[in-house]
């Protein structure tokens, strides 16, 4: 079944090859002999590996490898120099191999949900154009301070994950409008927050947080969830009390307040 369909790409001018939900336990080498493919989708099958040429198809930008069976990410990506879309949530992947984001300075999108990292690689920061990042869904417990590098990234998905601090720097992310970081542990947030001045939705729920820098009310947002977090400011070390944060409580009153005003 899968033959045919490599032959007609070979034949016509098509450049995008669907090989999703084909039962594919092998992907197929003849794939290495269309060079001008754009778009490859093998979503929904039992691949575990590309073929070793697969980085031959030098004009590739969208790569959707979702719902297979992948342990590592394929290392053949590191040659797609003009890849912009790399979608391989719904995996088992539990590594990502040195060097793998090297030459992906067009990534703009990179899906990695529902997988079994541990670790994001500092080498991230080499994304350049990256604008959306979303990691749900794996065992995460940190996230490199190299990420602050991004400084296209607009949004930031990492929820459902073992966080229990975010980078330092996050404030360098000047284009941040989306930062989704729910179901983690974290205990408090990063005072550079303040600084992502385009920020307008964040999503904190279901942490451990009941402390918030002092300037986190500056930011503009349109969209707060903050629900199961610790509420009660008795809960606050004493050692707190003359630090530029806020109890999440107080927070939340300023918010609505904001909101209101915003409104007027």
């Amino acid at each position: 079944m899968v033959t045919p369909i490599i032959g007609r790409i070979l034949n016509s001018r098509s450049k995008t090859l669907d090989l999703s939900q084909k039962h594919l336990r092998k992907c197929p080498d003849m794939i290495c002999q269309l060079p001008k493919l754009e778009k490859v989708i093998l979503t929904n099958n039992e691949l575990n590996e590309l073929p070793d040429d697969f980085g031959n198809i030098k004009q590739l930008q969208l790569l959707d490898i979702a719902g297979n069976e992948f342990q590592i990410l394929p290392v053949q990506i590191q040659h797609l120099l003009n890849l912009k879309k790399l979608l391989a949530y719904r995996n088992k992947i539990k590594s990502l191999p040195p060097g793998i984001f090297g030459g992906l300075k067009s990534l703009t999108v990179l899906n990695l949900n529902k997988n079994e990292l541990h670790k994001i690689p500092a080498e991230i920061g080499g994304l350049i154009n990256l604008k959306y990042f979303s990691a749900e869904h794996n065992h995460l417990t940190e996230l490199p301070e190299e990420l602050c590098q991004l400084q296209q990234l607009e949004e930031l998905h990492i929820g459902y994950n073992r966080l229990v601090t975010l980078p330092v720097n996050l404030g360098s992310l000047q284009n941040l409008k989306e930062l989704h970081a729910h179901r983690n542990h974290l205990q408090e947030l990063p005072g550079s927050i303040s600084k992502c001045i385009h920020l307008t939705v964040l999503d904190v729920a279901s942490n451990n947080l009941n402390i918030f820098p002092v300037e986190f009310d500056k930011l503009h947002l349109k969209r707060f969830h903050y629900e199961c977090n610790p509420l009660l400011q008795s809960d606050l070390n004493p050692s707190y009390r003359d630090a530029d944060i806020f109890p999440l409580k107080e927070l939340v009153v300023r918010f609505v307040m904001n909101e209101m005003k915003r409104q007027d």
